[in-house]
């Protein structure tokens, strides 16, 4: 036995010396680095048209996730128009209107819908680069549109607000008129590629831009061609 173990224990030494040679002869980083080929570079989804479906999807998801929250569920609590009993200390200094803009709360605003407009105009930029004729491509309106409504939850959500990593500070007045600017652009993409539903959807957000900037005649204008009835869900779809 004595004699079993001291040679299972010499190769037990053999090997580990054999591995540490192994890892000496690279380097750690050639060590924990791994080579995925089923990953798909960040490159290929930037700059393939055949993505941009994805892309669009995207934007619809992060458009939906920073409305639903926090600008619905915690700005609400904040504006009183919904109440919870939900006994998270932050929480329950909502409910009494104090925000501390050193915590969560208003640190997610700021976080999500600035993930929400920043995508919005980024993969506006892209289509407008991908497709053969961008003026009359609804997707390229949609994710305009996103952004216009983007600027108007930032307008809402902020007193001020810096936009994409800028070292510049909007007021939200100026927001409102990015998002008019936004609306603007999409609105004849949006008539040319003959969706309805979208041109009704980006006069309801140039009719919001408007009212928030004091336009009144405008805004009324663009709210006449939206019918009553008309309804926009603000939600992520997978791409076709």
């Amino acid at each position: 036995m004595k004699t079993r173990n001291s040679i299972m224990h010499r190769g037990f030494r053999l090997a580990a010396a054999g591995l540490v040679l192994a890892v000496g002869a690279c380097s750690f980083d050639e060590v924990l680095s791994v080579q995925n080929p089923d990953e798909l570079p960040e490159e290929a989804l930037e700059n393939n048209p055949n993505f941009i479906n994805v892309l669009v999807s995207g934007v619809r998801g992060d458009f939906a996730a920073a409305l639903d929250d926090p600008f619905i569920w915690r700005g609400s609590m904040f504006t009183d128009e919904s109440l919870t009993g939900i006994n998270w200390e932050q929480t329950a200094r909502l409910n009494e209107r104090i925000v501390l803009f050193d915590e969560g709360d208003a640190d997610l605003m700021f976080t999500e819908i600035s993930r929400a407009l920043s995508q919005a105009d980024s993969v506006s930029g892209r289509i407008k680069q991908l497709v053969e004729n961008p003026s009359g491509d609804g997707r390229l309106a949609l994710t305009l549109a996103y952004a216009g409504y983007s600027y108007i939850l930032m307008g809402d959500a902020m007193c001020e607000a810096t936009v994409n990593v800028s070292s510049d500070v909007f007021q939200p007045l100026q927001l409102y008129q990015v998002s008019v600017d936004r609306f603007n652009e999409a609105l004849p993409i949006a008539e040319s590629a003959g969706d309805e539903d979208l041109v009704n959807m980006i006069n309801t957000g140039l009719s919001r831009a408007h009212l928030n900037l004091g336009n009144w005649s405008l805004a009324m204008a663009a709210a006449d061609l939206v019918p009553e009835d008309f309804r926009w869900y603000a939600e992520y779809k997978q791409p076709e």
